[in-house]
């Protein structure tokens, strides 16, 4: 019966300290939630995202191709150049260092949730033995630009989105002066004195011209097959076909003429020339050759295999299979890796290939020299109609410099490759606010503050009370023991 009244009266006098100071244990549970809430955001790194999601649209993206037909990489959308052009066209170039943008950028591909499903289908197979006779390919066209913003830079929300946007924006603009536009064929002839120089010089200069129009020519008709200028009625197709002609016809019957003729100004000096060439080729060609020994040697320890996409470790994804993103991502690298070796055993390949056919060429142009037995009138008769077939092809070149020029002004008006980068949806802002997280500080700060709050109120429970010594009040930890002290009984004289 005490223990049960003795636990009435220590509650009872609870309420009491609770009531009575009421307000101030609010105002402490207050500060301690205000206090708890800003450390937990103080500790926070980062809590802002902005993010956009670009797409690509053009012949080849489905096949993971460039436009020019190589391995598409979209990592140049975050090098420092892009960034640093983004930063200065919203202003904020003095304010942020293009470098602590570039790390705070992510790419990550975009995966529909049906090749999704089939990627992780497959790779569950292979990891369980089973053969696939067919391996599933997928490359995106679209993928999502986050950048992280941290507290440290103290830039606005709108701020963060408008470096997204300029990102993409001048992206876009490097991508296509890099695929689209080509600058014009320079009309360089008009302002060389061509016959003023050797013949063998004569010869490499104008075979120069021509395969950079044929190569120009080719390269835009790849990517505009169905293009045909309404200006000059031609399609690059036409342009390579036609100059190809000049160079195949007029061309091989100039260098014939000065080949079997010997024609120079200074024999000695043409053949010092022609050794020094060789010589210079002989080496390029051996350095070749032995950069397509080192790649082979290098293919030889590498594991080949088909280049496939899976889920790269930051895609965008319901699953959370660590050992599924770290092994793929893995294998990615490896067949890249592959790809690269692949490409410098071919180049280096056809790089000496090329150099001991130069090499050829001029060993035979030399010993057509040093045993040249051409009279001088068949050297004369010779040098008419190597100055006619000049100035034919000259003109020729001019004239097709000048369509080019024209029929590319055109295609640049209407050229697809503008369009071929395209936002798909425009930056929003995320503020990532773990809402669980900030609850738990909460609550738990709040239950600190009132025991806190309780234990002023005790106290100054305890100060005022003692006064009147009605009251002691024994604080022991955060448990309150409230006793009453009887008063004295006066006696009486009577």
């Amino acid at each position: 019966m005490n223990q049960k009244a003795q636990t009435h009266f220590d509650l009872q006098k609870i309420f009491y300290i609770l009531f009575k100071y009421k307000i101030l244990i609010s105002c402490i549970m207050v500060l301690f939630i205000a206090g708890g809430l800003y450390n937990q955001y103080r500790t926070t790194s980062s809590f802002v995202t902005s993010q956009a999601i670009v797409g690509f649209n053009y012949t080849g993206i489905e096949k993971g191709l460039d436009p020019a037909g190589g391995k598409f990489d979209i990592t140049p959308i975050k090098s420092p150049e892009v960034v640093l052009t983004a930063l200065k066209s919203v202003g904020l170039d003095k304010k942020l260092n293009e470098s602590t943008v570039v790390d705070s950028i992510t790419v990550t591909p975009l995966v529909p949730n049906d090749v999704e499903q089939k990627l992780l289908l497959q790779n569950e197979q292979k990891k369980n033995g089973v053969q696939d006779t067919s391996d599933y390919v997928y490359y995106p066209n679209q993928y999502i630009i986050t950048l992280t913003v941290s507290k440290a830079w103290n830039i606005s929300n709108l701020q963060a989105q408008q470096i997204v946007n300029a990102i993409i924006d001048k992206y876009s603009d490097n991508f296509y002066n890099k695929y689209g536009y080509q600058p014009y064929i320079s009309n360089t002839i008009s302002n060389t004195n061509v016959k003023s120089l050797d013949y063998p010089d004569i010869a490499t200069y104008l075979k120069n011209q021509l395969s950079l129009l044929t190569t120009y020519a080719k390269t835009k008709s790849d990517a505009a097959q169905k293009f045909r200028s309404s200006t000059t009625g031609l399609s690059f197709d036409d342009i390579y076909n036609s100059v190809s002609s000049v160079k195949k016809i007029e061309f091989d019957r100039l260098n014939a003429l000065i080949d079997s003729y010997a024609l120079t100004s200074d024999k000695s000096a043409r053949i010092q020339i022609y050794n020094s060439q060789i010589n210079t080729l002989t080496i390029s060609m051996q350095k070749a050759q032995d950069a397509q020994s080192v790649a082979y040697a290098a293919l030889k320890e590498m594991d080949n295999g088909k280049q496939l996409y899976y889920l790269p470790k930051n895609t965008t994804s319901n699953y959370n299979n660590d050992e599924l993103y770290t092994s793929d991502y893995r294998i990615e690298l490896v067949n890249q890796e592959y790809n690269q070796m692949v490409t410098k055993y071919v180049d280096s390949g056809v790089e000496a290939s090329d150099d001991k056919r130069d090499i050829e060429d001029l060993q035979r142009k030399l010993n057509l020299l040093v045993n040249d037995k051409t009279t001088q009138e068949q050297k004369d008769d010779a040098k008419l109609k190597v100055d006619a077939l000049v100035d034919t092809i000259l003109s020729d070149t001019k004239k097709w410099v000048d369509l080019t020029n024209k029929t590319a002004t055109d295609y640049y008006t209407t050229d697809p490759l503008k369009l071929a980068v395209n936002v798909v949806s425009p930056a929003t802002v995320n503020v990532n606010i773990n809402k669980t997280t900030y609850l738990k500080t909460g609550v738990i700060f709040a239950v600190v503050g009132f025991l806190f709050g309780l234990i002023i109120g005790a106290i100054l429970t305890y100060i005022n009370k003692k006064k009147n010594d009605k009251y002691i009040i024994n604080i022991e930890g955060t448990s309150l023991e409230v006793q009453q002290v009887e008063e004295p009984q006066v006696e009486s004289n009577e």
